[in-house]
């Protein structure tokens, strides 16, 4: 989530975010509540390298949150200061659609409850 010009993560896995040195930090001290009203998850096609796209939505189109970490950095040669931020994912064993449930094995976005978000957003 850095300046160190590598890989730049979208995604960290829930199983492993709070130990793994690219979150560590973030994962204690900068969670966020990403908004969203919907994402795309991918199933593989069996014997083809494509993907199948499908959208993820509440039924009444209603906005939810998604669990995250943000992080600040400095752009090195602007000196510019960057924010970015990773959803967290869990496996699909753990996720709530048709889709995950005949996707097993990939990761899917920590949908959070409103409970759990009314909770975040009072503390």
């Amino acid at each position: 989530m850095g300046p160190t010009g590598g890989r730049k993560p979208i995604n960290a896995k829930y199983e492993t975010v709070r130990n793994l040195p690219t979150f560590r930090d973030a994962y204690r001290r900068r969670r966020c509540i990403v908004p969203v009203d919907g994402f795309f998850e991918w199933k593989a096609i069996k014997g083809q390298k494509a993907k199948q796209p499908y959208a993820i939505a509440m039924k009444d189109g209603a906005p939810f949150g998604i669990a995250g970490v943000w992080e600040n950095w400095k752009e090195p040669a602007s000196g510019e200061w960057i924010r970015t931020f990773a959803i967290i994912t869990t496996d699909s064993k753990m996720s709530w659609s048709l889709i995950s449930m005949t996707n097993a094995g990939h990761p899917h976005a920590c949908r959070l409850r409103p409970l759990a978000w009314r909770r975040a957003r009072s503390a």
